[in-house]
Order: structure tokens, then C-alpha cells, then sequence
């Protein structure tokens, strides 16, 4: 009879884990996001067709600031569209990103900014202002490398992005 309710029990925790985040792979394995940068809508529209031929489906939509992003559901693959009307001149960075979880996103930043500095005078550790004060994402952009390699908290700290989009 306990093994009975044993089972039951975790029967409901999976289904719960998948339905919350739906997924391949559930929150608590998350390992960061590789991101690819759109121009505008139809380009967005048009990636995400191709994306669908490979067995990739969007799973969430959602806008934080500038950036409208559409994840994938095989937990790594997101689509970014930014709007770079929006950033003033200084803190601009490119949308194809990598994304790393990490305990510590500030000093992982800084550490990033200054490594990535030594071969490109240009980096630049942004601000994000809709995040403050929390410091739980923190962008590093090089302009060299052409891309953005963001640090930020799990994604079960971080919780439900806020602004989200229908698909």
C-alpha cells in the first residue's frame, strides 16, 4: 500500500514539473540558453518555421524590456527580437547570446568583462535597469566576439519572466 502511494506521489511531481515547464528537460537540469538574434517580426516568424522543421516548437513568449524572446522547447534554443530603439548608444549588445547559470551573476560578469576586456578594449558589462536592483542577469557584450554571454541565477530562483506573450 505505501509503495501504491509512493508511486502516486511521484507520478504527481513529474506531471507537475512537466506541465509547469514544458520542456524536454525541466528547470532543475537547466544548464543556461544559446540565443539568436532576429532583425524584425517576419524574420522571427520565418526562423521559427524552420525551427519547427527540425521538431523545435516554441513553448514561451515573453518581453523583458527591449527583447522579445520566444524559447524553444528543448530548453536551450531561444529566439531573440530586440528593439534597439529603445537602448541608449552605451548600452547596446547583440542578441545572439549564450546564456550561463551560475550562484553569482555579478562577480561572474565582472570577472567575464574583465577577461574578454584584455582582447577587446569595447566589452561592456550592461546595465539592465528593468532587473534592478536584483543583479540576477548580467549581460557581458564584446564587440570582437559578436556576442553577448549573459550570467544570471537558475531559472527556478529567477521565477516566471514577467511580460508574457502568447505564442
Amino acid at each position: 500500500m505505501l509503495t501504491l502511494a509512493v508511486i502516486g506521489w511521484l507520478i504527481a511531481v513529474v506531471e507537475w514539473v512537466f506541465l509547469k515547464y514544458p520542456t524536454k528537460l525541466p528547470p532543475l537540469f537547466e544548464k543556461g540558453h544559446r540565443g539568436y538574434e532576429v532583425p524584425d517580426q517576419d524574420s522571427r516568424k520565418a526562423l521559427l518555421e524552420v525551427l519547427a522543421l527540425g521538431g523545435l516548437k516554441p513553448v514561451m513568449r515573453f518581453k523583458i524590456g527591449p527583447t522579445d524572446q520566444t524559447l524553444m522547447n528543448d530548453g536551450y534554443t531561444v529566439v531573440n527580437l530586440h528593439d534597439h530603439t529603445h537602448l541608449d548608444s552605451t548600452a547596446k549588445f547583440s542578441g545572439t547570446f549564450i546564456s550561463l547559470v551560475t550562484d553569482n551573476p555579478e562577480y561572474a560578469g565582472q570577472e567575464a568583462a574583465r577577461i574578454m576586456g584584455e582582447i577587446d578594449k569595447t566589452t561592456k558589462l550592461a546595465c539592465l535597469p528593468m532587473l534592478e536592483p536584483r543583479r540576477s542577469l548580467i549581460p557581458v557584450y564584446s564587440h570582437r566576439l559578436g556576442l553577448t554571454v549573459t550570467f544570471r541565477q537558475h531559472a527556478m530562483k529567477l521565477g516566471k519572466p514577467p511580460g508574457q506573450i502568447p505564442i
